[in-house]
Order: structure tokens, then sequence, then C-alpha cells
């Protein structure tokens, strides 16, 4: 069992990220990581984590991973539109670490096909959901020398669901 601490959205104070130095990303062939923590008075942590509830979701198969389908309502809106200011908040609070590289915003391409993609979920249902709480782990920054990219690296997991 892994225990996560996350914080609610609206929590998320963008001048609690910090950014440590590049080192050579190990997942992306010539390409650098700038690993994220989040620290405040209290407590720090290895990432960014918060939660969020979104209402009216389908889930269905997608090949190997999990589909989250978002109903277009003025509430997921507003959430998707708060996941996707922190997005860009980060990226260019950052933005000299990466010089003149692209910012790709990864999580607002995926939010604004209306979905979120589930890696490791133990989802078994299939169909449509009342709400769902999820909350989002990023991790830290890519940063691409083939390309001229750079990007969150982030995944999604679900955290209680209502029928």
């Amino acid at each position: 069992m892994t225990l996560y601490i996350v914080s609610n959205i609206n929590k998320i104070n963008i001048n609690n990220v910090i950014c440590y130095e590049k080192i050579k990303n190990n997942i992306m062939n010539n390409s650098d990581f700038f690993k994220l923590i989040y620290s405040d008075e209290l407590c720090t942590f290895n990432g960014i984590f918060w939660k969020f509830t979104l209402k009216d979701i389908f889930i269905e198969k997608y090949f190997n991973k999990i589909k989250c389908n978002i109903s277009d309502n003025k509430y997921n809106k507003d959430i998707l539109n708060n996941i996707n200011k922190i997005e860009k908040d980060i990226l260019l609070k950052f933005k000299n670490n990466y010089n003149k590289k692209k910012i790709v915003f990864r999580i607002k391409e995926q939010l604004e096909n209306m979905c979120i993609k589930l890696q490791n979920s133990s989802i078994k249902k299939f169909s449509k959901y009342d709400s769902i709480d999820f909350f989002i782990k990023i991790s830290g920054i890519w940063s691409s020398n083939s390309n001229n990219e750079c990007g969150l690296t982030f995944k999604f997991y679900i955290i209680s669901k209502t029928i």
C-alpha cells in the first residue's frame, strides 16, 4: 500500500514549488530532468500532489490504460482551468532553466480532449460515475535536446468514485 499526502487544488501556492538542478533524464534519450518539490513552513514533499473532484465521468478501457472521459459542464471546466493554470505557472516560473526550449503543455493537451488517462488503476468497472476524486502527481520537468521542447512529468490517480 502506498500513502500519498495531497493538497486541495485551491491551496497550491506556486511560490512553494522549488526546482532542483538538472540531471540526465533516464527515461528520455538526449534530455534532462529537473526534479520539483513542494515545500512550505510545515513540510516538504517529493513532488507536487493535489486533489480534485470531477463530476459525470465515463470510464473505459483504452489499450493497456484507463481513459476517464470528462463531461463538458461548468463545474468540470472550472477545475480543468485551475489545473491548466498551475501547469502554466510552474513551467513559466522555471523557464530560465531550459533556455529557449518550446514549452509543451501536456496536461492541457490531455484535458482539452476532455479526458484523463490513467496507467495503473484498479478500476474494473467501465461505466458512468457521478463523481470521481482524483489526484495528480507532478514529479518534475523534462527538457529534450533532440526536439528542443520541455514539459511536466505527471500522472493522474483515482482516489475514490461514486456511481
